[in-house]
């Protein structure tokens, strides 16, 4: 009661617009201020909403990197293997080559002992007294 009592008081003093005045002044002042509460508010929610989510993105990209990592030492020992096999196969191949040229060679030896033989024999057989040692 004792309020309406001033309020009575002040527009009596002051005058009817004043007082309306001060009252809209004092209830805007209320009301932003409930906003900027609520506002506030709503700022540190989404704040803590967004720290979860970097939180959550900042272990993905560190998982994320491990595994990259991972990928990449397993390709790389992957790449080292493949180089040594493929050197492996490669100094096959050189062998095989070596070979074959020598096989080869040595056929040709092995051809000419054979001729040589023959002729050895033709001859020995002629001087033995057989007409044809074949």
């Amino acid at each position: 009661m004792q309020e309406i009592t001033q309020l009575i008081t002040l527009v009596d003093k002051y005058g009817i617009a004043t007082v309306l005045v001060v009252l809209l002044v004092v209830m805007s002042y209320l009301i932003i201020r409930h906003i900027l509460k609520q506002s506030d508010a709503i700022m540190n929610m989404a704040m803590a909403m967004n720290e979860k989510w970097q939180k959550t993105i900042d272990e993905h990209t560190a998982q994320a990197r491990e595994f990259h990592n991972q990928v990449s030492e397993a390709h790389k020992h992957g790449r080292d293997e493949h180089e040594k096999i493929m050197t492996s196969l490669n100094q096959i191949c050189e062998n095989s080559k070596i070979s074959l040229i020598e096989h080869e060679r040595r056929k040709d030896e092995h051809e000419k002992m054979i001729t040589n033989l023959n002729d050895i024999t033709v001859t020995l057989g002629r001087i033995n007294g057989f007409k044809d040692s074949h």
